[in-house]
Order: structure tokens, then C-alpha cells, then sequence
């Protein structure tokens, strides 16, 4: 697998700039509180799409650090997970690691197919006879669907 360059501090440092922006918007906002003629309503909802899109900037790039041992895919989970998060749809994602998950996972529908966003993302669209269950992924395919997952044993 290509392994992403993970730049924590490069990161690290976008993230501040972006929340940087976030604050003075918001000391303008508070500069202008006392002007009757100036409504905040659409700066802060300006300001609040700038905070998920700071947000939605972070959680892709710390999933997509944490994949990119596993898959070349990880941008198209990202995009997959994203748009399922957009709809309010769930989904169970099992990515393999260097461990076979045979004897964990209760085998689905074969599949077999190169993994992208829009297949996943029909995959678990509500009503699909394959949504109930997880997906199980190995490095760039789709492996199977409704799958069954073993239960935890919380007592133990």
C-alpha cells in the first residue's frame, strides 16, 4: 500500500489558520453586536459551515493516516463515509488488517468488486436487501456484504 505521509504539524498548522479565520469572524461579530442595523444571523451561519468544514477537514485526514496501510482506497471511504454522514445513513465498514477476519465474521454476499464511494454507498442505502450487516473490505475490494459481526461480551 502507498503509505500517505501523514504531516501532523503541517495539519496541524491548517487546522489553527482555518480556526484563526473562525475567531476573528467572530471578534467582527462582536464588534458589530451593538449596531441594530446589522443582523449576525447569516454571519453565524456562515461561521458555523466554516466549523464543519474544519471539521469534516480533521476527521478525513486522521482516517485517511489511520487507512492508508490498509487500502489505496482510503479517499473514496472518506468520500463514502462523508456522504453517508450527509443522508444520515449507517454503516458497518470492516477493514482487514494483517489478521484474517474469517473465523470472526460470519460470511455475507460475496462481492468481489474494486472499492468506491458509490458502490458502498448503495450498499447501505435504506431498503437494499445488503444494507443489514457490515461490509468487509481487503486492501482495494469490496470482499462481501451482510456480513454478520461477532457480538462483544460486555459481562466479560
Amino acid at each position: 500500500m502507498d503509505n500517505v505521509d501523514c504531516d501532523f504539524p503541517l495539519m496541524i498548522h491548517a487546522l489553527k489558520e482555518d480556526i484563526r479565520g473562525v475567531i476573528k469572524e467572530l471578534e467582527a461579530n462582536l464588534e458589530e453586536i451593538d449596531n441594530e442595523k446589522n443582523c449576525l444571523l447569516c454571519s453565524f451561519q456562515k461561521i458555523k459551515a466554516e466549523f464543519l468544514d474544519i471539521e469534516i477537514k480533521a476527521a478525513t485526514y486522521y482516517l485517511n493516516c489511520y487507512l492508508a496501510p490498509f487500502t489505496d482506497k482510503y479517499s473514496e471511504l472518506s468520500i463514502c463515509l462523508q456522504n453517508m454522514s450527509k443522508l444520515r445513513h449507517g454503516g458497518l465498514i470492516v477493514i482487514q488488517r494483517e489478521n484474517p477476519l474469517d473465523s470472526l465474521i460470519k460470511a455475507g454476499i460475496p462481492i468481489g468488486a474494486d472499492l468506491n464511494h458509490a458502490l458502498l454507498e448503495s450498499i447501505f442505502y435504506p431498503g437494499n436487501p445488503l444494507h443489514d450487516g457490515a461490509v468487509l473490505v481487503k486492501l482495494n475490494q469490496i470482499v462481501s456484504a451482510a456480513n454478520v459481526l461477532p457480538l462483544s461480551d460486555i459481562y466479560g
